[in-house]
Order: C-alpha cells, then structure tokens, then sequence
C-alpha cells in the first residue's frame, strides 16, 4: 500500500527533476487523474497518482539519455518507435520508475507511464485514465482539451452508474485521440500506430 507520506515525498522528487512548467502540468494531471478515478476506478485512486506524478519524469531530460534508458528497457523497439521522438520520454520514463522508484512500481504504473503519450493495442481503464487525464488537465489551453475536459466531467458527474462511467471514459479517450491526429496531420507529421492500434482498442470496449 501507498501512502500518503510517500506520495508527498514523491511530489518532491518529481519536483526537483522538472522545470516549473512541467511541474505544473504534472500536478494538474495527478488531479485530474484522482478525479476521474473516483469515478471509474475508485480503488485505485493512490496508484493513480503515483502514475500521473511519474509520468513525465523524463520529459526533460536530453534525449541521448532517454535513448539510453530505452536501450536499458529490453523491449524490442521498432524503427518506428525510434523516428517517434515525440514517445522516448513515455519509454524512458517506464525505465526511470523501475529502476529509481521501485517500491512504488507496480505493473499498473509502469504500463500506464509507458502509454500515456500514444496509447497501445491493449489499453486498461488505468492506462485510459492516465491517458486522458494527460491531455484534459486543468492548465491544458488548447480549444479541443477545454471541450473535452468539460464533456468529461458534466458527463462523469451526471452518470448513473460506473458502466456509464466507463463508456464516457472510453468516448473521451477516442475523442482525444482524434484530436491528435488531426493536429498531426495539419501539420504534415505521421500518427504513430500505436495510437491507431489504441483507438482500435478502446472502440471496440464501446462497441
């Protein structure tokens, strides 16, 4: 178990790794990912925090070194992969939590750090949280994040049940992802496919 005193340490850590800006944005995800999981995965809510709190750990670090760490993974990337600069911090990050934040390391965390930049074929409701709690955190300015943060909550609130819950989850999730690749495509840059393969995934959760 997590606890509260670990968690604030933890704030600190992240803290001292990120630009203020980035911090900020951290925080803002960590809140938002407690909100949502209140709703759709009550149980987790303390996990949830920790991934939101790591999962830009490497965000800010050069890139040789998130390179470096994702030689240190195992994981067979594929050339994609690596022309996908945007996705190193996400692979590095699932590094950095394993090695330097172990006791609090579990599978959840590590999955969903990895995930929360591009989804994946296999997205849980704890990845799909941290996903999307990624993208509607309250400092997010752009049109698209405000519409679906607001869709979102009003959504999560007015639900009667958790299966409602998770339907709107899943519709905020794709929601997001086509956002992104629209904003890629307008300007001139490929969609990885492990976010086609993640939008796959969560349709056919709805469907």
């Amino acid at each position: 178990m997590i606890c509260a005193d670990r968690i604030e340490k933890l704030r600190g850590e992240v803290g001292e790794r990120l630009s203020d800006k980035r911090y900020a944005h951290t925080l803002g995800v960590e809140r938002a990912a407690v909100q949502i999981g209140e709703y759709c995965l009550p149980d987790k809510i303390t996990e949830l925090a920790v991934a939101a709190l790591l999962h830009d750990v490497a965000k800010e670090m050069p890139r040789e070194d998130q390179l470096a760490a994702m030689e240190r993974s195992g994981i067979a990337f594929t050339a994609e992969d690596y022309d996908s600069h945007a996705l190193y911090h996400a692979f590095a990050a699932c590094v950095l939590v394993r090695e330097e934040f172990s006791d609090i390391a579990t599978d959840d965390i590590l999955s969903a750090v990895f995930k929360h930049t591009s989804g994946d074929a296999e997205m849980s409701v704890f990845d799909e949280i941290i996903f999307i709690a990624d993208f509607v955190e309250d400092g997010r300015e752009y049109a698209a994040c405000k519409e679906i943060r607001n869709l979102l909550f009003s959504r999560l609130s007015a639900a009667e049940s958790r299966e409602e819950c998770l339907k709107t989850l899943h519709l905020m999730v794709v929601e997001a992802i086509d956002f992104t690749f629209k904003y890629l495509e307008e300007r001139g840059k490929s969609v990885d496919s492990r976010m086609i393969l993640a939008k796959k995934a969560v349709l056919a959760k709805i469907n």
